[in-house]
């Protein structure tokens, strides 16, 4: 395969792309924990526990993370407009699903499908701005994704409390979906396309174990404000947990 040249010119249209990827990630991750200050509203209304409404945090946090493993797999085999359009898509669904959702079951599904976004544009962006900014300027807009991914978590409760002080919980995801719409149209024809794909192979059977790790690790941990740290719950949980690690 041949090197990538160098960017020479940071153009309108890689800036644009820069723009685009970058408020993909900000909403992807602004929404991660904005239900933390809805959980009192959700366990009365959806009669659920502690222990089972967090999922819809948890939840996201461990699909954007297993997302994010399958990053260098997914930069070779698909063009970084598929990437986006398919997170923007993620996040449109996901959002249509939670905002509608009439039960826990569905929110959580709706959580899940809506993690897709982040996982996808967190690593989306860096390779976005690597492969458009002159070296001179790389560090200049690394640093500046950098930035987006720490005020991002940081505006997550505030965001999250406004939303509900101005209707409920649904408004999290009502007034984030137009914002997702126009990113979509914003970014469509700006998405270049700096490195040729290749089909390559996914390795199923470490994934599905990375997943089953992450998954029994956190389910132990969940555990331990009701069984104790001598528990089958949390044991059993961190044991399967890193058997599968290993």
């Amino acid at each position: 395969m041949a090197e990538q040249a160098e960017p020479q010119k940071l153009t309108g249209r890689r800036m644009v792309a820069i723009v685009a990827v970058a408020l993909m990630a900000f909403v992807g991750i602004l929404v991660e924990t904005s239900m933390n200050v809805t959980f009192p509203t959700l366990m009365r209304s959806m009669h659920v526990s502690l222990d089972t409404v967090q999922w819809v945090a948890t939840g996201y946090l461990l699909t954007v993370a297993l997302l994010m493993i399958t990053s260098a797999y997914l930069k070779q085999r698909f063009t970084n407009r598929q990437l986006f359009v398919t997170g923007a898509s993620l996040f449109i669904v996901g959002a249509l699903i939670c905002a509608l959702a009439p039960n826990f079951p569905i929110l959580l599904l709706g959580r899940l499908v809506q993690a897709g976004c982040a996982g996808i544009a967190i690593p989306l962006m860096i390779n976005v701005v690597v492969e458009s900014v002159p070296r001179a300027k790389l560090g200049f807009y690394l640093g500046m994704t950098g930035l987006i991914l720490m005020i991002a978590p940081a505006s997550e409760p505030t965001f999250g409390g406004i939303m509900v002080a101005i209707a409920d919980w649904r408004m999290i995801f009502w007034s984030t979906l137009p914002v997702e719409l126009l990113i979509l149209i914003f970014g469509w024809k700006a998405i270049q396309q700096y490195s040729p794909t290749q089909k390559a192979k996914f390795n199923w059977s470490q994934f599905v174990l990375l997943a089953i790790a992450f998954i029994a690790i956190t389910l132990g941990f969940n555990s331990l404000n009701t069984a104790g740290w001598l528990s089958w719950q949390f044991l059993g949980g961190l044991i399967v947990g890193v058997l599968a690690i290993l």
